[in-house]
């Protein structure tokens, strides 16, 4: 009976000890089953993250690509614009230019001198300044300064006047001054905005 008792004791002994771990193992692959399960789910999961993501990159890709093609649409069009706003402007500087470029009253360098000894029949027109030596039967006009030392018998209107002959026949006219010489004698009307005569004037002088 001793025999079988301590035969017994043994047996459950080894049947106890081998018991948890086949539970344990059996627990193990149960979890692992699980585990296995849960991994499959999120991979799943993260697929359809990865092809949301994808749907959602083309999606901003398509208005990436949208905007630049805009973008290169409008750009054209300004670029147009800029053209013909361009070329537009040479014609308006042009224009300014041609406007601006009025010819001037007159040249104080441009001096046309009459020589004694010249006689001239007839009225006299001159953009620049005007020196008489000579002898002039007209009326003389000029946009500069009129000088006048010789023979003249006429109206003479300039920018400014001075009378150095001994005799002047004629109305003297300037926006200037005038000056009549000494021993100048003026026969005629003297206006002008200044007047310095050391002559004499017969006539008004204004």
């Amino acid at each position: 009976m001793g025999f079988f008792k301590d035969f017994k004791d043994d047996l459950s002994q080894a049947v106890n000890e081998l018991l948890p771990e086949e539970v344990f193992d059996g627990d193990a692959e149960v979890n692992t089953l699980e585990d296995g399960a849960e991994v499959t789910d999120t991979e799943a999961a993260a697929a359809e993250d990865i092809t949301d993501a994808d749907m959602d990159d083309d999606n901003v890709d398509m208005d990436i690509l949208d905007a630049i093609l805009t973008t290169d649409e409008d750009g054209k069009e300004e670029s147009q614009e800029e053209k013909e706003e361009i070329e537009d402007e040479p014609e308006q500087e042009t224009k300014k230019e041609s406007s601006s470029k009025e010819p001037p009253r007159y040249s104080s360098d441009e001096v046309t001198i009459i020589t004694k000894g010249t006689v001239l029949t007839g009225n006299i027109t001159s953009e620049g300044s005007l020196e008489v030596m000579g002898t002039i039967k007209g009326d003389i006009e000029c946009q500069g300064k009129l000088s006048i030392v010789g023979l003249v018998t006429g109206n003479c209107i300039a920018s400014e006047v001075y009378i150095g002959a001994k005799r002047f026949e004629g109305s003297i006219t300037s926006e200037g001054s005038i000056k009549i010489g000494l021993g100048t004698v003026v026969i005629g009307d003297v206006t002008g905005t200044s007047c310095v005569i050391a002559g004499a004037v017969k006539g008004t002088s204004i």
